[in-house]
């Protein structure tokens, strides 16, 4: 009897496959969903903290005088030192075109023997000769030229010198020089002896021994380090230690795995909200034939295992599809992510547990979300089942429903029922509801993300006033370096702005400051203001701007207030710089995107702490130009000025290439974001087109009853469309409004994540009324397809489907 049993459900799926593929098809979607997400974030959070670490940063660098081989013998000998290497990096300049780039210089004295801030070779010579230098695979397109050719490096005060790109090298220990828009070269003493005249090394590199991962540790042995060395007589002016096993964009790393694992559950949620409905809606059809099943002697018991046999087939062939598919997505989003943030990933593989959590969503969530319809459906008693119509008779026709559709004037009849129709079942009109909303929302979410931090980045050019920053490799004397650049035609105003590294707390001795080789990431400086300025205008957090007339009080950007909790307006804190304390009381706290942590104090106060009166090192332009043409005119004159004038240049940073590099930090994380929503709106739209076209078929008989009574091709045509397009306006208006806590919640999370700065919520129009068009056609060709089909049916052949 068994057999028999079974024989038929196998028959009644064969009669409904092409419901059952679209199921299949729908499951395999949410499964694909959760085996990229998950796939993605095995292999990256995996390979990103591999990769970084198999650089084996150092743990701190010391800055001297000059380092020889002795030297490093007695730092290796310390106690707390497990390694030691000198070496030394310059700040200088590659020609690029017409212009001048950022170049940072990492000077290597034996390649073979490196073992510290390691990098891997990937084509060329080995070691580049002299004269010539290796440039990252990131950075060589910022070059403008290709391997073998030359381009003209100048440091600070040397002359331009022609240098050869021998070869690419990949350097995982570093930010991709795209983000940062700075070209990373590595060469040797020679080379730079020959660039700026001197080949002196400068640093001293090691790792702690006993306790890699504690900073305090760390500064101990540094400190121990830096008395070694100024015990036989050298100068040591800072000592550099990044936070421990940390890549610099450490923070975006964690919003792209944060993100993928939201994502995860959002698609294990939509795929048991999808099967759920598809299964609930297939059960209605199914009613009348276990009330045939139970009068022939069939058990509860036996009904409920051949259904769920069922969902056991139907997870497999859902998984046979998903597996294999997200497998190869998952490796190939896992290599694209880890390539832009400059990491090299040695392995692909994804872990067992990822196969295991999508099998089990595959098979379980599907016996889980049908255990409530098929328990529901095989208890009935035969005259239940047999009489069973389809509606629910709680919900159809109820005073509520009547009530509002009696409102909605000038709405067609036809219409009307279609909506009507959509509340017959009341828990599959949520279930489809919250499937396509759900998708739409994240949807939604994506695009308004995206365009918050455009809102963000804007705020990169209207906080600045000014069109060019100069900062010079040591200090200058105000009157004439302010005289040159305001010289220039086309020059507006050039203001002398303080400039100096700093840390938090007292730092007695040598100064310790937390930034990465690249001496960009994590920095943490004082800038001293001019009074009156009118080149900067932050956006107010807390507080006020600094006034003339303020001494002993500071102003923080939000990277500073993040790096010390307790920093608030009212409140004093205490930065060290060049060695010794001070205690400012903090008036304001300001929003400046695109600036390293930052405290803002009075130029007084500022010459008061460095004693450097009459000097600066850092120029602040603004430029007369309306049109970008005539700024980089502008400032490629003034470059060439403040060069002729013998003043040298460490860094030049047009404000527009400071916008780009912003921008370019936040692409990869916005790209994920984007691919995940998209990803999440698809199975959306296939768990709707799935759900509907199932409950237009369910309805075939009934259907053939409404032409029986006179209903035209037309008019069933009108009711099915009207329930479809309500229900993908109603998803498309519930969409927009799960956005919006949604959008909240990720802008907040990338945001404090990647850039210490939560994202506005700012909700895109073009894309609430995209989705609301795809919404609507989704649902109006996901009820057109069986409505046609229905429509054209005889009165005999609807009344007979099965």
């Amino acid at each position: 009897m068994l057999s028999a049993r079974w024989q038929k459900v196998r028959r009644d799926l064969w009669s409904s496959r092409g419901r059952m593929i679209l199921l299949i098809v729908a499951v395999a979607a949410s499964l694909f969903a959760l085996g990229t997400t998950l796939g993605a974030y095995s292999v990256l959070s995996r390979e990103l903290t591999r990769a970084y670490r198999a650089t084996n940063p150092a743990s701190a660098t010391l800055e001297t005088d000059s380092v020889d081989a002795p030297l490093i013998d007695e730092v290796r000998a310390q106690p707390g030192v497990a390694a030691a290497e000198a070496r030394a990096t310059v700040l200088a300049r590659v020609r690029v075109g017409d212009d001048w780039r950022p170049l940072l210089l990492f000077v290597v004295p034996d390649f073979s023997a490196m073992r510290l801030s390691s990098f891997t070779r990937l084509e060329g010579e080995w070691p580049p000769p002299t004269g010539t230098m290796l440039v990252d695979h990131m950075a060589l397109a910022l070059t403008g030229a290709r391997l073998g050719e030359r381009v003209m490096v100048k440091t600070p005060h040397g002359r331009p010198t022609s240098v050869k790109l021998a070869g690419t090298v990949w350097d995982s220990g570093l930010a991709p020089a795209q983000m940062e828009r700075t070209v990373w070269a590595y060469i040797t003493p020679a080379t730079l002896a020959l660039i700026d005249g001197r080949g002196t090394l400068d640093e001293v590199k090691i790792v702690e021994a006993r306790a890699p991962m504690n900073a305090a540790a760390i500064e101990g042995t540094a400190r121990r380090v830096a008395e070694l060395l100024r015990g036989q007589g050298h100068v040591v002016s800072q000592i550099q230690i990044p936070p421990p096993a940390r890549h610099p964009h450490q923070g975006q790393m964690e919003a792209i795995m944060l993100m993928l694992n939201g994502f995860s559950l959002a698609a294990l949620l939509l795929s048991g909200v999808l099967v759920g409905s598809m299964v609930s809606a297939m059960m209605v059809r199914q009613v009348r034939e276990i009330g045939v099943m139970k009068t022939i002697g069939a058990r509860e018991g036996q009904i409920a295992g051949l259904y769920m046999a069922m969902m056991l087939v139907l997870g497999i062939a859902a998984l046979s599809i998903a597996v294999p598919s997200s497998r190869f997505v998952a490796r190939a989003l896992a290599s694209t992510t880890a390539a832009d943030l400059n990491i090299g990933i040695a392995s692909t593989f994804i872990p067992w547990w990822v196969l295991a959590v999508q099998c089990a969503a595959g098979l379980l969530v599907p016996f889980g979300a049908a255990a409530i319809p098929v328990l529901r459906a095989s208890r009935m008693t035969v005259r239940e089942a047999i009489h069973d119509s389809g509606a629910d008779q709680e919900s159809f026709g109820t005073r509520r429903v009547d009530a509002w559709l009696g409102g909605l004037q000038g709405l067609d009849m036809l219409v009307r029922l279609g909506i009507r129709n959509a509340f017959r079942r009341r828990a599959r009109l949520l279930m489809t509801l919250g499937l396509l909303s759900s998708g739409g929302a994240m949807f939604l979410t994506g695009m308004n993300t995206a365009k918050a931090w455009s809102v963000r980045l804007g705020e990169v050019n209207t906080g600045r006033k000014y069109d060019l920053e100069i900062r010079f490799q040591r200090p200058e004397p105000i009157e004439k370096a302010v005289g040159v650049v305001r010289a220039v035609p086309g020059v507006g105003t050039a203001e002398a702005w303080g400039l100096a590294d700093a840390s938090w707390g007292a730092d007695p001795g040598v100064e310790v400051i937390h930034t990465y080789p690249d001496k960009g990431h994590n920095a943490f400086r004082v800038v001293g203001t001019p009074p009156d300025t009118r080149l900067v205008n932050f956006p107010l957090l807390a507080g006020r701007w600094l006034e003339p007339g303020d001494d002993g009080v500071v102003v923080l950007n939000h990277m500073a207030a993040a790096a010390a909790p307790r920093a608030a307006v009212g409140r004093s804190v205490t930065i060290s710089v060049d060695g010794a304390a001070h205690t400012w009381r903090v008036v304001g706290l300001v929003r400046d995107i695109g600036s390293p942590a930052t405290a803002y104090v009075s130029a007084a106060t500022f010459q008061g702490v460095t004693r450097t009166p009459g000097a600066t090192r850092l120029l602040r332009v603004a430029t007369l130009a309306n049109d970008a043409a005539g700024r980089a005119a502008i400032i490629r004159r003034t470059e060439q000025a403040v060069e002729g004038a013998g003043l040298g240049i460490e860094f030049f940073l047009p404000v527009e290439e400071l916008v780009t590099a912003v921008g370019e930090h936040m692409a990869i994380l916005l790209g994920v974001i984007m691919m995940l929503a998209g990803l999440m709106s698809v199975v959306g739209v296939l768990g709707l087109g799935a759900a509907m076209s199932t409950s237009v078929l369910e309805r075939m008989r009934e259907l053939g009853v409404m032409q029986a009574v006179g209903a035209t091709r037309s008019m069933v045509l009108r009711v099915i469309l009207g329930e479809g397009l309500f229900v993908g306006a109603t998803s498309g208006l519930i969409a927009i409004a799960l956005a919006v806590p949604l959008s909240t919640g990720v802008g907040a999370l990338v945001g404090g994540l990647a850039f210490r700065a939560p994202l506005p919520l700012v909700m895109s129009l073009p894309a609430a009324l995209t989705w609301l068009a795809v919404a609507l056609l989704s649902s109006a060709v996901a009820t057109a397809v069986p409505a046609l089909s229905a429509s054209r049916m005889t009165v005999r052949e609807a009344l007979a489907y099965v």
